[in-house]
């Protein structure tokens, strides 16, 4: 990203400012809608291995969304039920 221009004290700039807005590492991507995480700083072999147990957790929440929706998908009855009795829940506390 470039900045040009601009006023300082009421004078105009002349410059120019160049900024980098790319997550540097270690960043890595993670869930179904790709949410930018910050990885763990830790060096040595312990941050690798602990790098490696967050990938994996997060590959895990993945897959159980993933399984979550299918079953959903599935028994349209029984979500349609349980989203009616969690909105008669709300209403009753109102």
């Amino acid at each position: 990203m470039l900045i040009l221009g601009g006023t300082s004290d009421g004078a105009p700039l002349t410059g120019a400012y160049r900024a980098s807005l790319a997550p540097q590492l270690p960043f890595f991507r993670a869930g179904l809608v790709g949410v930018t995480v910050p990885g763990l700083q830790i060096g040595g072999e312990i941050g690798q291995q602990l790098g490696y147990l967050a990938a994996n957790t997060i590959g895990v929440m993945n897959f159980v969304i993933l399984l979550l929706v299918g079953w959903a998908f599935a028994h349209k009855e029984k979500v349609a039920a349980f989203r009616d009795a969690l909105r008669a829940r709300r209403a009753r506390r109102r």
